[in-house]
């Protein structure tokens, strides 16, 4: 049986999940996740950016006139 100790505190990431369950590989996949992460949220971010850009021109439009 694997080893298992709750840790309920904050940690920086990979360090929680290693002293968690004492495998090197758990501090790696931590790391790694961040890429799927980023793939699936980028979209959200950019069409987020794109409407704050728009506003802003059209804030810029108005003080123009």
């Amino acid at each position: 049986m694997p080893g298992f100790v709750p840790i309920v505190t904050l940690m920086p990431m990979g360090f929680k999940s290693f002293l968690s369950t004492l495998r090197w590989q758990n501090a790696i996949w931590d790391y790694l996740m961040i890429i799927p992460a980023g793939l699936v949220w980028y979209p959200f971010f950019k069409v987020y950016d794109n409407q704050l850009y728009k506003k802003e021109q059209e804030a810029l439009a108005a003080e123009a006139e």
